[in-house]
């Protein structure tokens, strides 16, 4: 932003509740929101929140209360209550939308969420030289199976955690050596990554 590389207020997305990174919970939401407002300064961002799991809500509560934006959807949460799979996106953006309107907060339309959002320059980016078609295509086929799969689960598989955790142990073994090889040494390469920054603002 300093250099003019990223015009206007950038959407900030913190990402809570993934396993080797921040746990999900009010707290987190509002620790990643005080970094920003070092960083970037009060008021020049706009931001969103949710947590994984069974915090998706509290988070994104939190979020409201902060002045922030929120998302929720199933690749982030399966239920829409303590044993309650969701049937839909639709069910889990209806509650969200519910308690919103239970504490006076205003719900955008569907123009006014595509001018916060603003162009998609980070998915452009993202996408390296093929830029947004080249992600898309990349994410494409796997995003299939994840959703073949999903429509056939009658309840949450107990393995699933179990499979996962085999394959993020598996990625942060083959990580470069330094940038966190366990849950230990992940957490302290985001929070030297976190203090660089801040030094690198004369914020430190």
């Amino acid at each position: 932003m300093d250099r003019g590389y990223i015009k206007g207020k950038p959407f900030l997305q913190f990402v809570t509740g993934i396993n080797g990174a921040i746990g999900a919970c009010p707290e987190s939401v509002y620790m990643m929101k005080e970094t920003a407002d070092q960083v970037i300064g009060t008021g020049n961002y706009e931001f969103s929140a949710f947590g994984a799991g069974k915090m998706e809500y509290p988070c994104c509560m939190q979020s409201l209360l902060l002045g922030g934006h929120v998302r929720v959807g199933m690749e982030d949460n399966l239920f829409l209550g303590k044993g309650r799979l969701a049937k839909s996106n639709a069910e889990l953006v209806e509650k969200m939308a519910h308690l919103m309107q239970t504490m006076d907060y205003e719900i955008a339309t569907p123009a006014e969420a595509r001018e916060i959002l603003g162009p998609h320059l980070v998915t452009q980016l993202g996408g390296g030289a093929g830029g947004f078609r080249g992600l898309n295509e990349h994410l494409a086929p796997a995003t299939k199976v994840w959703l073949e799969d999903m429509a056939k689960w009658t309840e949450y598989p107990l393995e699933y955690s179990d499979q996962a955790e085999v394959g993020i142990a598996e990625e942060m073994k083959n990580r470069e050596p330094g940038t966190g090889n366990t849950d230990a040494e992940l957490g302290q390469y985001l929070s030297k990554g976190i203090m660089t920054i801040l030094k690198y603002h004369g914020k430190l």
